[in-house]
């Protein structure tokens, strides 16, 4: 079933924001809940600073779907996991 209500995600942006996406509770019951519903539609997401390539937190779904933990996950991930040599 695909996502039609993302206020998971909003809420999520507006409590992470302010302290910029680190030291993400991934017990707290919001993320619980967003982790669920991604892995019910086989879907993961990130938040990236852009200008300096990092990404700053992945949803643990990124494991099963490229193998990489959310920790080890960077861009050049989706790169060579999309597009092998």
């Amino acid at each position: 079933m695909a996502f039609t209500d993302y206020t998971l995600f909003t809420r999520f942006i507006e409590k992470y924001q302010p302290q910029g996406f680190v030291n993400v509770n991934r017990q707290e019951k919001l993320v619980v809940d967003i982790e669920a519903a991604l892995k019910r539609n086989r879907q993961f997401f990130y938040v990236a600073d852009v200008l300096n390539m990092q990404v700053l937190f992945a949803s643990q779904n990124c494991k099963n779907l490229f193998g990489v933990s959310p920790e080890e996950i960077n861009f050049s991930t989706f790169f060579t996991k999309t597009h092998p040599a």
